[in-house]
């Protein structure tokens, strides 16, 4: 996890040399998923914006959500390119709900067997977490 955020600024900091994030701690936020403690991890924050070539691409950024497992271990439970997000939690810092944007192609979107669709083409869905995974539910 730390070398992903390491490669994402250093990617930011390539295309951009005066780059530097406004906190140590910009870019990932601490939450509970699930009763169990976790670290939300956005490309886009991390970055100070969005960075094409760098932190995102001309479309989406890379959303990571890190679960704890162990005293000392983490596991990957979510790793999405997202158009845009909405992340609701409570005033105890529990995970409620994502509203996001996707590519349209996306498996989450169910798009239609054999239809292409412009990269900048995209479905909405909101993400909830039940029973160790996420559900999503794509809004028509």
């Amino acid at each position: 996890m730390r070398h992903d955020v390491e490669d994402v600024r250093k990617d930011c900091e390539d295309l951009v040399p005066d780059f530097t994030p406004d906190d140590v701690m910009q870019g990932a936020a601490s939450i509970k998923l699930g009763g169990a403690h976790a670290l939300f991890v956005d490309a886009e924050t991390l970055g100070n914006r969005r960075m094409a070539g760098a932190n995102c691409t001309n479309h989406d950024c890379e959303l990571q959500i890190w679960k704890r497992t162990g005293a000392r271990s983490w596991r990957m439970v979510f790793d999405e390119y997202l158009f845009r997000k909405f992340i609701s939690v409570n005033d105890k810092d529990q995970f409620r709900l994502m509203a996001v944007s996707i590519y349209a192609g996306d498996r989450h979107c169910h798009p239609k067997p054999g239809k292409s669709y412009l990269g900048g083409q995209s479905c909405d869905a909101l993400v909830r977490y039940r029973k160790n995974r996420f559900v999503w539910q794509v809004i028509r």
